[in-house]
């Protein structure tokens, strides 16, 4: 039999004193922002499913690709090279209230039994705290 994937999973909440589509607009920007531009634009171009960015976090050299984009509301993308684990799968939502909204950013990574993933995954979880704080700021 074979052995069960082990996840981990984060979870960052923010809730904006800004309308949804102010802050999707402000996400899109500062994903562009931060990685310069992308490598390979989506469908539709920029951010479309299948656009990808390259950064570095830490010691890794890692590739996005976006997976949806779902306008004003939700964008899933993965890595899908550079990093220490098996899946890195992670989704940005944004609930609708009214005036204002809430930012949800989340991952989930199947990691690798030996604790090769632990460094990576600490460092993520902190990159994502700081995109959702940066995303936040840019609106209020």
């Amino acid at each position: 039999m074979a052995p069960r994937p082990s996840y981990k999973t984060f979870v960052v909440e923010r809730h904006v004193f800004a309308p949804r589509d102010a802050v999707w607009r402000a996400l899109l920007e500062f994903l562009f922002d931060v990685t310069k531009g992308y490598t390979v634009s989506g469908n539709p171009p920029p951010h479309g499913p299948g656009a990808e960015v390259h950064f570095r976090l830490g010691q890794w050299d890692l590739v996005e690709r976006t997976l949806t984009l779902e306008p004003p509301w939700r964008r899933v993308y993965e890595i899908i090279e550079g990093a220490p684990v098996k899946l890195y799968q992670a989704t940005t939502a944004l609930r609708d209230d009214g005036d204002e909204c809430h930012l949800v950013w989340s991952y989930l990574a199947e990691v690798h039994d030996d604790g090769s993933s632990d460094d990576f995954l600490e460092r993520a979880r902190a990159a994502v705290t700081a995109a959702a704080d940066m995303v936040v700021a840019r609106v209020q």
